[in-house]
């Protein structure tokens, strides 16, 4: 058995231990399976329907493909892909060849020199955030760590004046509403 026959019965297991194969052919019931790859698709081929059993490999293929290259899927939102891709045209960044790694690295990036082009222009993009959510998240990354926590600290001082004047004033509004909005707000931000 060589390297590779090895590596594959490996991932193979552990596709069997989570289940896949199971899944892919929808059966009640249990599947005996060796481990070996090669020897399982052999015996699934002699009990199953050969879509089904296509089907298991190239699920299999794709599992495999994604253990070796530690990839995994994100789901986003169209808009948010369609500023992405602008991004990365802004920046010369071929997303065929060079994928989405490169631009990630750069939007990630603390260098300076690493900042990404064209930041003015992506931002008038459309957003997929309302703006209560946008302007949270403004907040929490336009600001530096060491500032947004002052900012929160003035946050709560701007409130609790606004409380001690309200209760001055003996406004209508219940001091446990403006707590809950407090909170509200601040669990949006932190």
């Amino acid at each position: 058995m060589t390297d590779k026959d090895q590596q594959t019965d490996e991932i193979w297991q552990s596709y069997i231990e989570k289940g896949h194969v199971i899944k892919s052919v929808n059966r009640g019931g249990e599947l005996t399976l060796s481990g070996n790859y090669k020897a399982d698709i052999k015996y699934l081929n002699g009990i199953l329907p050969k879509d089904d059993v296509d089907n298991i490999r190239q699920k299999f293929k794709t599992f495999k493909y994604r253990i070796k290259k530690e990839t995994t899927t994100i789901a986003i939102n169209k808009k948010t892909l369609d500023k992405l891709k602008t991004a990365a045209s802004l920046n010369g960044i071929n997303l065929k060849e060079d994928g989405y790694d490169l631009l990630f690295e750069m939007l990630l990036s603390t260098r300076t020199d690493d900042y990404i082009e064209g930041s003015q222009q992506l931002s008038e993009l459309p957003s997929v955030l309302n703006a209560e959510s946008y302007l949270a998240l403004r907040l929490r990354t336009d600001i530096k760590p060491g500032r947004y926590k002052a900012w929160l600290e003035m946050i709560d001082w701007v409130f609790e004046q606004g409380l001690a004047s309200r209760s001055e004033l003996k406004g209508k509004i219940k001091n446990k509403q403006l707590l809950d909005e407090l909170l509200k707000f601040k669990s949006k931000i932190s």
